[in-house]
Parts: structure tokens; C-alpha cells; sequence
């Protein structure tokens, strides 16, 4: 399985979670969504890698959706 695969099966699955967060549990969604804005923040700060990356990519991606969401 290629890198860019793996990366979008972990996207879908997350925004099916954050989909359900934002539904059924709002005050979840805006708890996590701080939490996620400074862990996005932290990885900014790590050297370059491959890991950081993805990391910085699935970070982006689950803060729009949960920031569409609440």
C-alpha cells in the first residue's frame, strides 16, 4: 500500500469521527478541536520527516473539518 493511500484511509476514518463528534457530541468536538490546534502547533515546531508530515496533514485536515462541524 502507497504512503498516499494509507494517508487517505486514515483521513475517511477520521472524518467519520469527527462527522459523528460534531453531531451527536458538539462540547467533544470543540474540547478535541483545542487540543488538536496545539498539537498541530507543537508538530509546526519538530524537525522535518516523513512522520511529521503526515502527522501535519491529518492535523489540517481533521481541524477543518471539526472547525466546519461546530
Amino acid at each position: 500500500m502507497e504512503k498516499d493511500q494509507i494517508i487517505e484511509g486514515y483521513r475517511n476514518v477520521a472524518t467519520d469521527l469527527v462527522i459523528w463528534l460534531t453531531t451527536d457530541h458538539p462540547d467533544v468536538a470543540r474540547h478535541i478541536l483545542g487540543h488538536l490546534e496545539e498539537a498541530h502547533q507543537t508538530e509546526l515546531e519538530r524537525p522535518e520527516s516523513g512522520i511529521r508530515q503526515g502527522r501535519l496533514v491529518l492535523s489540517e485536515h481533521l481541524m477543518r473539518v471539526l472547525k466546519a462541524g461546530v
